[in-house]
């Protein structure tokens, strides 16, 4: 079957080059966003980083102080008023606590730095239990202080005689933005402190805290980051000491692609290889109109043109590339054979 259209060299060679800029643009801007998205998991990394490293070194120095209380009571005997004045000076000066209080094994209050009526004991308490099983620093999970109705994660440190039997407990009542001061910091608009069990202790949302955060199976099961709808990220922090959980830090943030391209210079390295794109494909055309197409429609206006008793002027033409070289030698000795053959026949008319 014929075809009585054909393609225009030209018109498929600007295609082709279109189509391959496209395809090259595409793969360059793919390669981007795929960057961007390198880029939101090292924001994270750091984020969990220095998160990890604050919150640890603030609650080695809780720590600290809960050790040096339990170093100072005599576990024979207790001085409730001069325990009570020493409770008070550190509360002051460390600037930690709403309260430290000091109970038996059995959870009975027996010193507590901020004046409070008779209290449940804390026997029912995570943090109690740990103390008395432990016999370590601990801590527990969400709870409302019952000496200052505050929301907390409190901690606990046990007194120990010189068999190692406890026999009392020191509980820290922590001021939250102060132990931890990352949640409350300027910069970290829409973080939560969860406890280990996904109960939220302190979010910008006050109405939440206590509740159980939506996402904490998702973050239970070890994910990391969390893509909601309209680029808004969940970046999670699963915080451990002495390689036990102690809470979770939930981060809500918007991430702007836009922004992130622009710094990464995306914008300028487009417009940078868009320019030389436009260049190189307009140098490409301008060679390949000049030194092809314009020879090829200079063939073939000669061939249209062409006069058995007229000198051909294609011989003077000259020629860049190699093929329409042989083709104009082609035409040339083609032309040559024609008018030889018609010189012939003359001869042989005028016999």
């Amino acid at each position: 079957m014929a075809f009585n259209k054909f393609l225009n060299i030209k018109g498929f060679f600007i295609i082709h080059s279109l189509i391959s800029f496209v395809i090259i643009t595409l793969a360059y801007t793919y390669n981007n966003f795929k960057h961007v998205k390198d880029i939101i998991n090292d924001k994270k990394a750091l984020q969990k980083y220095n998160i990890k490293v604050s919150i640890e070194h603030r609650v080695d120095s809780l720590k600290t102080v809960l050790i040096t209380l339990s170093n100072t009571i005599m576990t024979d005997k207790i001085d409730t008023k001069k325990i009570q004045k020493y409770f008070e000076k550190v509360m002051k000066s460390t600037g930690l606590f709403y309260n430290i209080i000091i109970t038996d094994t059995k959870g009975n209050l027996i010193v507590s730095a901020v004046p409070t009526k008779r209290i449940k004991p804390p026997t029912d308490r995570l943090y109690f239990k740990r103390a008395l099983t432990e016999k370590d620093f601990v801590w527990g999970e969400f709870a409302i202080s019952r000496t200052t109705g505050k929301k907390v994660i409190h901690f606990a440190m046990p007194v120990l005689d010189e068999n190692r039997n406890v026999k009392y407990i020191i509980i820290a009542v922590p001021i939250i933005d102060k132990v931890l001061p990352i949640i409350s910091a300027s910069s970290n608009k829409g973080i939560r402190l969860l406890d280990e069990n996904g109960i939220i202790v302190k979010s910008p949302i006050e109405n939440e805290e206590g509740k159980k955060y939506v996402y904490f199976e998702d973050i239970k099961k070890g994910q990391e980051i969390i893509e909601k709808e309209d680029n808004n990220y969940i970046f999670t922090a699963k915080i451990t000491y002495n390689d036990k959980t102690l809470c979770y830090i939930v981060k809500e943030q918007k991430i702007k692609i836009l922004p992130i391209l622009n710094e990464e210079g995306f914008f300028k390295n487009i417009g940078v290889f868009l320019l030389i794109s436009i260049l190189g494909l307009s140098l490409t055309l301008f060679i390949f109109n000049k030194y092809i197409i314009t020879p090829l429609e200079n063939l073939q206006q000669t061939f249209m043109n062409f006069d058995i008793n007229r000198e051909l002027s294609l011989s003077k033409e000259t020629f860049l590339f190699k093929e329409l070289y042989n083709l104009r030698n082609s035409f040339i000795k083609l032309v040559d054979k024609i008018k030889e053959q018609h010189h012939e026949i003359e001869i042989e008319k005028n016999l």
